[in-house]
């Protein structure tokens, strides 16, 4: 009987790993013109998406790139390039759940594209709407546990929805953050001390 209780989980187990296949993300563009501005269009990956890839580089000598007459190679001379990678989300299986967000000070919590100007952005005073976040949070789960129901007859489990790009959050400056000292003595491997000799 035991044997047979494993058998059976293990086939459920494996007939779960089908929900992490989605053809959806089988893409070589990154971007879908929908989602984007009228302007822009999906962006193609060199080498996947044209049929006009590169012949791969033939092998060459193991000797050093940098030396030699040519070994400073300044860039000075070299023309800005602006390089623009539409958000792409994933395909997956639907989500039932909305989450409501009502701090806006900050562009993440607006969900807002992230720039250079804006992707360190801490400050934005949003304690009052974080309060009525958690006074709302009871009530609002109560009403999403309602709403699962109905929303299976819209969008159905097994099928696939494109998910975008959700807000996000980023920790006070004054949170303690561990360095990359402590990142490297927690990846040192543990040896025991070597027992005194004559012993």
């Amino acid at each position: 009987m035991r044997n047979a209780i494993c058998g059976v989980t293990m086939v459920a187990c494996c007939a779960l790993l089908s929900g992490c296949v989605a053809p959806g993300n089988d893409s070589n563009t990154l971007g879908r013109k929908q989602d984007l501005s009228p302007s822009l269009d999906a962006v193609q990956l060199p080498g996947l998406a044209d049929n006009n890839s590169r012949p791969d580089t033939g092998p060459r000598g193991d000797t050093a790139s940098l030396t030699g007459p040519n070994s400073r190679l300044s860039r000075a001379n070299w023309a800005p390039t602006a390089f623009v990678v539409p958000v792409d989300g994933v395909d997956g299986l639907p989500t039932y759940s909305r989450q409501r967000q009502f701090a806006d000070a900050t562009a993440r919590q607006r969900g807002d594209f992230p720039t250079p100007a804006n992707a360190l952005e801490l400050g934005g005073d949003s304690l009052e709407a974080r309060r009525d976040e958690v006074l709302f949070a009871p009530l609002d789960s109560f009403a999403q546990a309602l709403l699962v129901v109905p929303r299976f007859f819209f969008v159905q489990p097994w099928e696939q929805t494109r998910h975008e790009a959700q807000r996000y959050w980023m920790a006070p400056a004054m949170t303690q953050r561990i360095t990359s000292e402590d990142v490297a003595r927690f990846a040192e491997p543990k040896t025991d001390a070597a027992e005194p000799a004559g012993q």
